[in-house]
């Protein structure tokens, strides 16, 4: 949706979680035309988001894979107080 921005991509994808955990969504994945069958064989196409999604959010685990073999996840999580 935003283009590939080379080492800032990663924290624009950190931000863009944080925002749809905040709000309660998953955007849709707005460029697939038609999915893969091998993609499928492993996972219900019901659980690929083609529109956006309305769902509360309390974890959250983003990777990244970048060049020159710099790859790395992280788990977020909503704050719980008590």
């Amino acid at each position: 949706m935003i283009g590939h921005c080379i080492a800032g991509a990663g924290s624009i994808e950190l931000v863009a979680t944080l925002i749809q955990m905040e709000k309660s969504f998953v955007h849709g994945n707005y460029n697939i035309k038609k999915v893969n069958p091998d993609i499928t064989a492993e996972i219900p196409l019901e659980r690929i988001p083609m529109k956006t999604v309305h769902k509360k959010i309390n974890t959250a685990i983003k990777a990244n894979f970048g060049f020159g073999d710099l790859n790395c996840s992280i788990v977020l999580r909503k704050w719980k107080d008590g």
